[in-house]
């Protein structure tokens, strides 16, 4: 159609409809009633040149086929745009029988994957997943290849629709996904299903399991079990040529084993350990991964031991892909005893691994080094330092990896010349072992006092002191060493080594962000280090003066900005200390000067706002110590704090990612500008903003914590802000705000008459 067409086709619709709208508002009721007569006319007209359209592309779709793919696929491009555009277009489809159509024109595309895929979005577009069940539906009993390209290009639909999000896969009614879940085991069980089939179906299923792990227990009731152990039959039959299929196979069953205890009887029942088992042995890439990982997971540890004893065509990976999975059982190990028992013989073996030399032991040497300090951690507890000799050898190996690390870079020591056209890869390689060293000591100090106490004795500080001073060393590495060593000697070690390497950004980083480890409360957190000596409160006037030095020696330095925003924050946690007046004056200055400095930067504005908000919280009369602030309160006033936390909420405003960030710099903004200021900005950002509902709930914490914020006429602006706020938010993440917005009013509600509102 030309542009000329399209223009004037445009415009008669655009006059039709507006004709039909003026129509409805005529006064005169004569005239009112023959306009919305001759509209009602035009609507019909147009209705039936509508369908006549959506007939003809049906009907060109049924003989597309012979017309060749090129046709076929404009047809469907074509369909796919009316059905984007107008539901109505969707319900003439279905009424004239488009379903079927585009059945028959699957079975008829077998041999063309990229148009199979095409035409099977086509049935999703205009009946969401009830469209792709109907198509499994129609080809339940097909025996032959088109039936069965069907069935796979359904199955590979459902999984990158579950992949996306399954869960917001569209507004189109549609069956539970349990429907979805027994149409895709149809389709795997059917006796002609081909390799082709059952891997997409597996690689659904997976997909849906992993969202959604009650459906393991349906999978199971529907009589999968048997099902997935033929897959898992057909793709080690398949040799070199079924690598996808066995790993998509493999993933199903981690997920059926991890989500339901049931599911991972069954299977065992079914033979899946043997069959697992052997297709580690005969993999040679990620479906050998994947296979000995859902081994772990299905049989334990001494079911990997004893398939990693056996002989294979790629002994290196199967004993890297083993030592991973040995890792995954270690840590879940905890309080299951069979498991425990079981570990030693692990810990032999990747010791073994760890001291061997050439290609295989070069190979598993990162995984080695992780098994031996993974199992290493998990016994540790249970064996104190000498009472049991191979633990005490796997501490030694552990340390030995720290002590001879800076040697094993030289080439002499990595087998000679042949290792120095690698790009730096055996380099890196044994940083990443030092790394994985580094972090086992210090886990191995955190589970057991006795090994804390240990590893103080026998010198293993003085090898983390003098790794920590190498300019060889990586970032990461340097953060591994100094929470090795937080773990073990805790604040005092740290802040020593700090002070004497206050010159180099790579240390001063490394050692602030184990400080925030120390001082940080959420003993959750992967890298807490919970239960090591920290500082007393006469120290910390010393500790925070240091680092606001750092701040000030590294101030282009954005990562040391940003830990030392947080350890600034951490350190003022609790009520103000004696003697921090000036100190806390320069904090002021020196978190909004990193704050300006890098305006862009979350990390460094999500640490400046959290401590911001701690130091704007002393307030004069409930503080102990009446001078530090009014110090306080003089530096933010005279370093224009307030407009400072303006621009940090301008520049997020619209950042979901960021709501901990907005929360905390909107609570001190409050605090220091008054709860309407808040309200204003929170009323320019506009609905759908994440500004508002982390804004409400700021303003909820602080008014909670000093309810004479809400005086004056604070409280009534407060109570009509979130009417309007919850009136005006779109449908889609209300929730937050609506229940920020309750807790705010509520507090209104609850206030004196003296400071509430008129």
């Amino acid at each position: 159609m030309g542009q000329s067409t399209t223009d004037r086709l445009t415009a008669v619709i655009a006059a039709v409809g507006e004709f039909g709208t003026v129509s409805a508002k005529a006064k005169h009721e004569q005239l009112r009633a023959a306009s919305s007569q001759l509209a009602a006319e035009g609507l019909l007209l147009f209705e039936g040149h509508g369908q006549r359209c959506v007939q003809f592309l049906l009907s060109a779709l049924r003989n597309a086929p012979a017309a060749g793919s090129e046709a076929m696929s404009d047809i469907i491009y074509m369909l796919h745009r009316l059905a984007s555009r107008s539901d109505a277009a969707k319900a003439w489809f279905l009424e004239a029988g488009g379903m079927d159509v585009v059945h028959a024109s699957l079975l008829a595309l077998q041999g063309d994957e990229k148009l199979l895929q095409e035409c099977t979005w086509l049935a999703y577009a205009y009946d969401g997943l009830r469209g792709l069940a109907g198509l499994l539906c129609r080809s339940r009993g097909g025996q032959g290849a088109g039936h069965v390209a069907v069935r796979s290009a359904v199955a590979w639909t459902v999984y990158e629709l579950v992949r996306s999000d399954f869960n917001e896969v569209g507004a189109q009614q549609r069956p539970e996904t349990a429907s979805i879940l027994a149409i895709l085991v149809e389709a795997m069980g059917h006796e002609n299903a081909s390799p082709q089939a059952q891997w997409a179906c597996c690689a659904a299923l997976d997909a849906m399991v992993k969202l959604q792990a009650q459906l393991a227990s349906v999978f199971i009731e529907q009589g999968g079990g048997p099902l997935l152990a033929r897959a898992l039959g057909a793709a080690n039959a398949m040799g070199a040529d079924g690598k996808e299929f066995r790993r998509a196979a493999a993933y199903l069953v981690t997920s059926l084993a991890e989500s339901s205890v049931r599911a991972a009887d069954a299977l065992r029942n079914e033979g899946a350990v043997c069959l697992l088992a052997t297709m580690g042995l005969q993999g040679s890439g990620l479906d050998t991964d994947a296979a000995l990982w859902a081994l772990g997971v299905l049989g334990g540890v001494r079911v990997v031991l004893e398939t990693m004893s056996r002989d294979c065509s790629d002994r290196p990976r199967l004993l890297c892909a083993g030592l991973k999975s040995i890792c995954e059982c270690a840590d879940q190990a905890a309080g299951d005893c069979e498991e425990l028992k079981g570990l030693p013989a692990a810990l032999l073996l990747a010791m073994e691994l760890a001291g061997q030399d050439g290609e295989v032991g070069l190979a598993c040497l990162l995984e080695s080094t992780h098994a031996v300090g993974t199992i290493t951690v998990s016994l540790a507890p249970h064996a104190p330092p000498g009472s049991v000799c191979d633990i005490d050898r796997a501490v030694e190996t552990l340390l030995k990896r720290l002590h001879t690390t800076p040697l094993l870079r030289q080439t002499d020591c990595l087998g000679g010349e042949g290792r120095r056209g690698d790009g730096g890869y055996t380099d890196r390689l044994l940083i990443s072992v030092a790394e994985a060293a580094a972090e086992a000591i210090g886990r191995i100090a955190l589970v057991s006092s006795d090994w804390r106490e240990a590893l103080r004795r026998c010198g293993t500080l003085d090898a983390l002191r003098g790794w920590i001073g190498l300019s060889a060393s990586s970032r990461q590495l340097q953060k591994y060493l100094f929470w090795a060593a937080g773990a073990i000697a805790g604040l005092p070690f740290v802040v020593l080594e700090l002070r004497s390497h206050m010159k180099s950004e790579e240390v001063v980083n490394a050692a602030l962000c184990t400080v925030a480890h120390i001082l940080d409360d959420d003993v959750t957190a992967e890298y807490a280090l919970v239960g090591v000596e920290r500082c007393s409160d006469g120290d910390v006037p010393a500790l925070l003066s240091l680092v606001i030095e750092a701040m000030r020696m590294h101030g282009g330095a954005p990562e040391v900005q940003a830990r030392a925003c947080c350890c600034v924050g951490l350190l003022l946690s609790a009520q103000p200390l004696p003697g921090l007046p000036t100190l806390a004056a320069g904090a002021v200055s020196a978190l909004l000067t990193a704050a300006r400095r890098f305006p862009w930067r979350s990390d460094v504005i999500k640490g400046a706002g959290s401590a911001l908000r701690v130091l704007c919280s002393w307030p004069v009369p409930c503080c102990g110590d009446g001078d530090t602030a009014s110090a306080v309160a003089t530096a933010l006033r005279d370093e224009g704090a307030a407009d400072c936390l303006s621009q940090m909420l301008d520049a997020f405003a619209q950042d979901s990612r960021e709501s901990e960030l907005l929360e905390d710099t909107a609570a001190a903004l409050a605090l220091i500008r008054g709860v309407e200021e808040v309200l204003q900005r929170l009323e320019r950002a506009g609905p759908g903003s994440p500004l508002r509902a982390a804004g409400l709930k700021a303003l909820f914490e602080v008014a909670r914590c000093d309810l004479s914020l809400l005086a004056g006429q604070a409280s009534a602006a407060a109570a009509a802000a979130c009417f309007r706020m919850v009136q005006e938010e779109p449908v889609q993440g209300a929730r937050r705000l609506h229940e920020a917005a309750a807790l705010l009013s509520g507090l209104c509600g609850r206030a004196p008459q003296s400071m509430g509102g008129a």
